[in-house]
């Protein structure tokens, strides 16, 4: 999500938009970084028995990012979900 749409998203507090875009960190390391999508409730990438973490990247479930700057080419923003469902950035 671009810079522009997610003021705009923030500012209007649509929070369907922002929805398709929230993904939490599920593991950090050197050169790797995970993320799951937020409703996600299984870390396992398993299809008929089988792990596919290429499936889980092409459905939306899991996106791998190599390096610092391709995280940060993805304009990443740290927020923090309600119970409500409000969405407040962080500082």
């Amino acid at each position: 999500m671009n810079e522009e749409d997610y003021r705009y998203a923030m500012d209007q507090q649509d929070y369907a938009l922002l929805n398709k875009y929230l993904y939490r960190v599920q593991k950090l390391s050197k050169g790797d970084y995970s993320f799951r999508y937020h409703t996600e409730t299984s870390v396992e990438d398993k299809y008929d028995g089988k792990p596919n973490l290429k499936l889980s990247t092409q459905i939306g479930k899991l996106k791998r990012v190599r390096s610092l700057e391709a995280l940060f080419n993805l304009h990443p923003h740290k927020v923090h979900i309600s119970v409500l469902g409000e969405i407040k950035e962080i500082s």
